[in-house]
Formats: C-alpha cells, sequence, structure tokens
C-alpha cells in the first residue's frame, strides 16, 4: 500500500491521550494535510486526543497549533487556596484508592469477596513481616513493628473507598477554570455547526464509575463511555464533556454525566480505537497516534503487587503479556457493553464477523517525550514546538516508508523501515506498533 492508496482509502484516525504530548497529534494532523491525506471516514480520541480531534474535524487545525504554540501549564490548571484545608483527609482518601500505586493488591477494586480477600492478603502481608521482625538487628525491630501495620492501615482504607471516593475525586488546590476559558476561546457555536454539517463521526471517551460492568475491575471498578461528541447540542455542553473527558482523576475536579460521576476518559481507554474497530464504519485503514515511544497494551499496574508482577515480567521474556490493540480494544468494548449507558448512536456490536478487519498503522514519538511530570503535565511553548516539529518529520517518515515497502516489495506486515524509528519503539520489551492485517479481535 502506498500513500497513493491510501487517499483512496477508508481511513480512521484515534488520538491517544497524554496532557502536554498532545502537541504531537498537530504535528501528525499537519503532515497528513500536508499530503492531502486528512479526510477521515471516522476519529475517536481520549482526553486531549478528543480535543485535538475536535479542532480537526472542525477545520480548525490553524487555530489550534497557534494554541499550542503559547500554551503554558497555567492556562490549562489553576491553583486556589479555598480548600487546601482538606488536604489531610485528601492524602488519606488517595492513599488506597483505586488510582493509588500504594495499594497492596487489586483485589480492593473489586467489590463482594474480592475486597475481603484483599484484606486478607494484607493480614497475612502483616503477620509475615511481624514474625519477621527477628532476622533483623535490634535497631531495626521498632522500625519493622510499625512497618507491619501500614498493611493493615491500607486494608482498612481500601474497604472504605466507597465513602472516601468523593474526598478524593475533589481536587484540593487546583481548578480547571484556565482550561475551560480556553476551550471557549476556541470552540464556538460555529464550530459545533460545522462538525454536524461535515458528518464526520468523531468519539470522545469518559471514564465513568460502573462496578457492574464487565471487566470494570481492571480500572478499579470504571468503564469506558464513548459519545459522539461531533453530535452535541451546543458548544457548552461540548466544551464540558472535553474538560470532564480530561479531569485527571484527584488533580482536576471530576464532572456527572447522567447522574454518573465521570472523569478523564484516558484512565479506562488511553487509545479508543474501540468504536472505529467495532462500530458500523467499515474501515480500510485505522492510523493510531501514540503519544509514547514505547507502546504497552496492558492495564495499568497500580497496586504494589501488579508493580512487582509487571518488573517479574519484564525479566523473563516467556512470561512477558502478549497483548494488542484488538484485544484492548475488545476489552473496553466489551465494558461499555455492559456498563448499561450505551450511547443509542454507538453499537453494541458492530458487524466485526461480516468484515474483514481494518489494517492498523500506527505512528509513535521517535524519541523519549517524557513520563507523567516530566511529559504529561509539563507544558511549554518551547517543547510544545519541538513536538509539533517532531510530530510532522515522523508521520512524513512513516509516508515514506510505506512507499519504500511497496517500491522494494516488502510485506506491509514488517515494521521496520527508514532510518527512524518512527512506529513504537522496536524494543525487545515491547509489542510491535505496526501489526499485520487480517487480525481477529481476540477477548483480553
Amino acid at each position: 500500500m502506498t500513500t497513493s492508496d491510501l487517499g483512496t482509502r477508508r481511513i480512521g484516525l484515534v488520538l491517544s491521550g497524554g496532557g502536554a504530548k498532545g502537541a504531537y497529534h498537530l504535528g501528525v494532523l499537519k503532515a497528513l494535510r500536508a499530503r492531502g491525506l486528512d479526510r477521515f471516514v471516522a476519529i475517536a480520541g481520549s482526553s486531549v486526543g478528543a480535543i485535538n480531534a475536535v479542532c480537526a474535524g472542525a477545520g480548525r487545525l490553524d487555530e489550534a497549533e497557534a494554541a499550542w504554540r503559547r500554551l503554558r501549564a497555567r492556562d490549562v490548571v489553576g491553583l486556589t487556596m479555598r480548600s487546601v484545608w482538606r488536604l489531610p483527609g485528601w492524602l488519606i482518601a488517595a492513599l488506597a484508592s483505586e488510582f493509588s500505586p500504594f495499594k497492596i493488591t487489586r483485589l480492593s477494586d473489586r467489590n463482594g469477596r474480592g475486597a475481603a480477600f484483599h484484606a486478607a492478603v494484607c493480614a497475612i502481608l502483616a503477620a509475615a513481616i511481624w514474625f519477621g521482625r527477628a532476622l533483623f538487628p535490634v535497631p531495626f525491630v521498632k522500625w519493622i513493628e510499625i512497618l507491619a501495620a501500614v498493611p493493615l492501615v491500607l486494608a482498612l482504607l481500601a474497604l472504605t473507598q466507597r465513602f472516601t471516593r468523593a474526598i478524593f475525586l475533589r481536587p484540593v488546590a487546583t481548578t480547571v477554570a484556565p482550561l475551560a476559558g480556553m476551550l471557549d476561546q476556541l470552540i464556538s457555536d460555529a464550530d459545533v455547526e460545522r462538525l454536524r454539517e461535515a458528518g464526520v463521526p468523531i468519539y470522545g471517551v469518559l471514564s465513568q464509575h460502573a462496578p457492574q460492568a464487565q471487566g470494570a475491575h481492571r480500572w478499579g471498578g470504571w468503564a469506558p463511555r464513548y459519545l459522539r461528541i461531533d453530535q452535541v447540542a451546543d458548544a457548552t455542553t461540548l466544551r464540558r464533556l472535553l474538560v470532564n473527558g480530561s479531569a485527571v482523576p484527584g488533580f482536576l475536579e471530576a464532572g456527572t454525566l447522567d447522574g454518573r460521576t465521570v472523569l478523564d476518559g484516558a484512565w479506562t481507554d488511553n487509545v479508543p480505537a474501540a468504536p472505529l474497530l467495532f462500530g458500523e464504519h467499515d474501515l480500510d485503514v485505522i492510523l493510531v497516534v501514540y503519544l509514547k515511544r514505547v507502546v504497552r497494551h496492558t492495564n495499568r499496574s497500580n497496586s504494589l503487587c501488579a508493580l512487582a508482577e509487571l518488573l517479574v515480567r519484564d525479566a523473563f521474556t516467556a512470561l512477558r503479556p502478549r497483548t494488542d490493540l484488538a484485544s484492548w480494544a475488545k476489552a473496553r468494548w466489551t465494558a461499555y457493553g455492559s456498563s448499561g449507558s450505551l450511547s443509542p448512536d454507538v453499537p453494541a456490536d458492530g458487524p466485526v464477523d461480516q468484515r474483514p478487519a481494518p489494517r492498523v498503522l500506527a505512528v509513535a514519538p521517535s524519541r523519549r517525550v517524557g513520563n507523567f511530570f516530566t511529559g504529561t503535565l509539563w507544558f511549554s511553548p518551547a517543547k510544545s514546538a519541538s513536538l509539533i516539529d517532531m510530530g510532522e518529520r515522523d508521520m512524513h517518515a512513516l509516508l515514506d516508508a510505506l512507499d519504500a515497502r511497496e517500491a522494494t516489495r516488502i510485506p506491509l506486515d514488517i515494521p521496520a523501515a527508514g532510518r527512524r524509528p518512527v512506529p513504537a519503539s522496536p524494543s525487545r520489551r515491547t509489542r510491535r506498533a505496526l501489526w499485520p492485517s487480517g487480525y481477529q479481535p481476540e477477548a483480553e
């Protein structure tokens, strides 16, 4: 498949979430526009990806780029001291919440027996530490005895999640007012009208609390909710959905939708390919834009036991998880379908088995762009400019690589071409970012 062929295919676009790293999307979109490949049949975006998707769908790419090039942290998150008095309670609620990496196991995220098993594991761990204190030198025994109480405290906090969740999801010293103000300037009622007239489905994703959904325990009792944000009634509603879809748990205020708490869509689905894979769009190609150089289609290791398991799996090749985009999307689509909030314009079971699976192309940053603090939360004009340029170069390189493969008759299934590592890092520890065609979705 060459870039000329792509121009005749039905292309879907997926923009992953990643906060400040979302400037990379703009570079990719600029490269696609320069090649005449910016006519998409459907678009899906998570968190900042949804914001960029709306700008692309409304034809506001140049305005979005200008906004990114002057964007600073104070334009996204504001600071306030009005509720700083709640900080001690917020910290306690955060320690063993479903979003915390400091809880002992992920069993605490389940309902019923799961939570009881978590408490039992914590009690066994505390007993092991207590009876093992004799193995340590006398000066350390006192500290070991204190350490033995930590699992019990975390177990108690986990059992009270249903009461402390609301405390944690109310930010202590931050406000989303700057982000809302920026979107007020960027998205108008005229843009909403253009989205409706264009007729291109644009999906955003929210994370909603739905512990009854199948597989929701993977995300602490939350499940994804996909919305057609191109069909909202007005700009005010659209801006509110985009703000709620970017609300990082505990740091930006969570919103509500149909009486349910909703927050950052990236928590449950940071790569929202599900509505494009399983919706009624009959796509030939899906272009996925990642914001990480290393691609992992695995659930977050947000517990001490899960983190230890991840480190062990990474140390031994045979134990590394074998997951891909199809199984990632299938698990989330299943949770969405069983969450009890299926949107009428998004089918629960698209004709997956009656049509060929679309070919998946992926582009990811060719170099590391920072972690959660130095990448996702670090907004600056210089960084945005660098990411826009990188995204443009990487996308051009990927398109050139497609033409080079065709010229040399190298199968598209081989994810290594060109001098730049345009797909996700080809490290032996990661899954390939360019998957072969013809895969069939499998349950996670």
